[in-house]
């Protein structure tokens, strides 16, 4: 009877490895050698490449959808605006339309290419040391042509630094601030509140708004996601700023969490280290 070759076995296994089937991996025999070590070895890293391969597939398809509506949403109101002349007035009324959408599509194509960086690619920014006491006052007047600017509270304790990157943070913010005022009655007060938290400090985004359920907590970090009381609200949105702002959490050495109770409000906190406690 002729002995099995395990070495010729795996590299022929190898060879049938490809695009068509992914999924195939390489025969592992019971030895426990050295060479079922290399064989295991190379079965997990080929599950970790194709566990990349789904995520990536799947983020082409949603990111496909996502340019997809506001480019439909142009072309529409284009070509409405060429079926027959018009008026300066109209043709005025349809540029700012347009000029609004152009800037949506712009938030979302900036998302995406933040998104699609693997983990650590390009996600560690210089950082430089802060007094986020002192920036945010700052930070909040470039809110103050929002309809709903008078309903922002801030609540700062004085003397807090961190090392943070200040574009990085400031985008952070803006996805959660807008999350909070779209998801909030007009009247009910959104609070940034900054504090220390040992061993770091604590930044939060306190709404009064419509709440999370607790099943959808789990998954409002994940791309694309919109909780359903989200989606029953009629706000429209696009599931990327809670991912994006917790991606920026990550970069800034931070980690963004999320306290919700439906039909009451949510608290999303940015932890960040403080200055004497940043990692070297």
């Amino acid at each position: 009877r002729m002995a099995v070759d395990p070495v010729g076995l795996m590299a022929t296994s190898a060879r049938k490895i490809g695009p068509a089937n992914p999924q195939r991996r390489l025969p592992i025999a019971t030895s426990g050698d050295e060479l079922s070590d290399l064989g295991q070895a190379f079965n997990n890293l080929l599950d970790q490449l194709f566990q990349a391969y789904e995520r990536q597939q799947r983020f082409t398809g949603d990111a496909a959808h996502q340019l997809r509506t506001p480019l439909t949403v142009l072309q529409g109101q284009i070509e409405v605006a060429l079926r027959r002349p018009r008026s300066p007035v109209e043709y005025s009324d349809t540029l700012d339309l347009l000029h609004d959408q152009v800037v949506e599509l712009r938030k979302v194509i900036e998302s995406l290419l933040f998104l699609a960086r693997s983990e650590g690619e390009g996600d560690r920014p210089e950082l430089t040391t802060l007094s986020l006491s002192d920036w945010l006052p700052d930070y909040l007047t470039k809110w103050k042509d929002h309809p709903r600017y008078a309903d922002l509270r801030l609540h700062a304790e004085p003397n807090i630094m961190a090392a943070v990157s200040a574009p990085l943070l400031s985008l952070l913010l803006d996805n959660l601030i807008s999350n909070a005022l779209k998801y909030s009655e007009p009247g009910s007060e959104v609070t940034i509140d900054l504090r220390q938290r040992d061993p770091g400090i604590a930044l939060q985004v306190i709404d009064h708004g419509i709440g999370i359920a607790p099943e959808d907590i789990p998954s409002v970090f994940d791309l694309f996601f919109r909780s359903q009381n989200a989606r029953q609200s009629g706000v429209a949105g696009t599931g990327l700023g809670l991912p994006l702002a917790a991606r920026v959490a990550a970069s800034l050495n931070g980690q963004l969490e999320c306290v919700s109770t439906l039909n009451e409000g949510s608290r999303f906190t940015l932890v960040l280290p403080s200055r004497r406690n940043l990692p070297t």
